[in-house]
C-alpha cells in the first residue's frame, strides 16, 4: 500500500495531458473525454477502442501522473470531485482540434472518474469553467450523491445494484432532489445482482482493499448499448 498523501501537496493539474484517438474514416468527429477510476491511467483502456468503433474521438486523461500519483482506491486522499478542472482542459484542447466536433464533446467516467464526471456537469462547475459545458455525460458506478444541485448537462448514472463501494444508496434521492425545471436530465439505471467495475471482463470474481468486483455480461452488453445511444442522441443528432 503507498504512503498517506497529503492533499494539499498535491500538485495541481496542468494544461490537457491525455492520449488522443480517433476512427479511421475522415473526420470531424464528436468526441469523448474518458476519465479512468482510482487505479490510474491504465484502466478501462478498452472504452477508448469502443467509443471510436461507435464514431467518436476519445480523449483519455491521465489525472495522476501530473500530480505524482500511482493510485487512490485505499487512501483517498484525492478526491473525484477535485478532478473538475481536469475535464475542463481537456474540454478547451479538443475545441481546437480541427478534427473534432467542437459543440458535440461528451464525458464519461468510471468510478472515482465517475465523480468527477457527475461534478463537472454541476451547473455551478461549468459556471466557473467560463466556457460552453459538455454535451452529455456518463458515469459508471460513482456519481451520486446526497447533496442537491442543478445539472448543466444531460447525465446518465450506471450502477450495480450490489455495489459494496460507490454510494448506489444515495441514487434514489439524489434523482428525487433534481430540480424538474432544468433543462438538464439525470437518468439513473441499476442492475440487479451487479458489483462494481461490472462492465470489464470476462474476467474472475475478487476482492480489491475490502469491495468486490465483478463481471455481469448483461449488465455490461446492456449498460454498452444504452452508452451508445445515450451518446448518439446528443453528440451526433
Amino acid at each position: 500500500m503507498l504512503p498517506p498523501t497529503d492533499s494539499a501537496k498535491i500538485p495541481e493539474y496542468v494544461g490537457a495531458n491525455g492520449k488522443f484517438g480517433k476512427p479511421a474514416e475522415p473526420g470531424p468527429f464528436p468526441a469523448v473525454v474518458i476519465m479512468h477510476g482510482c487505479g490510474g491511467p491504465t484502466g478501462h483502456q478498452e472504452w477508448i477502442g469502443r467509443l471510436n468503433d461507435w464514431g467518436y474521438a476519445t480523449y483519455y486523461i491521465d489525472s495522476f501522473t501530473p500530480r505524482q500519483l500511482q493510485h487512490v482506491c485505499a487512501e483517498q486522499q484525492f478526491k473525484g470531485y477535485q478532478r473538475v478542472d481536469d475535464a475542463y482542459a481537456a474540454l478547451a484542447h479538443l475545441r481546437t482540434r480541427p478534427d473534432v466536433r467542437g459543440d458535440r464533446i461528451g464525458l464519461i467516467g468510471f468510478s472515482h472518474g465517475a465523480a468527477a464526471a457527475a461534478a463537472t456537469v454541476r451547473a455551478d462547475n461549468a459556471v466557473k469553467a467560463n466556457m460552453p459545458p459538455f454535451a452529455a455525460a456518463v458515469a459508471y458506478y460513482g456519481g451520486c450523491v446526497s447533496q442537491k444541485f442543478q445539472l448543466a448537462t444531460d447525465l446518465l448514472i450506471l450502477f450495480g445494484e450490489s455495489d459494496d463501494w460507490a454510494n448506489v444508496k444515495a441514487c434514489g434521492p439524489m434523482l428525487a432532489r433534481q430540480d424538474k425545471a432544468t433543462k438538464a436530465r439525470l437518468t439513473i439505471v441499476t442492475y440487479p445482482g451487479a458489483y462494481h467495475d461490472f462492465d470489464i471482463g470476462p474476467r474472475p470474481p475478487r476482492d480489491f482493499i475490502g469491495h468486490h468486483l465483478e463481471y455481469n455480461e448483461t449488465a455490461a452488453k446492456d449498460s454498452f448499448a444504452r452508452t451508445q445511444a445515450f451518446f448518439d442522441r446528443r453528440l451526433k443528432s
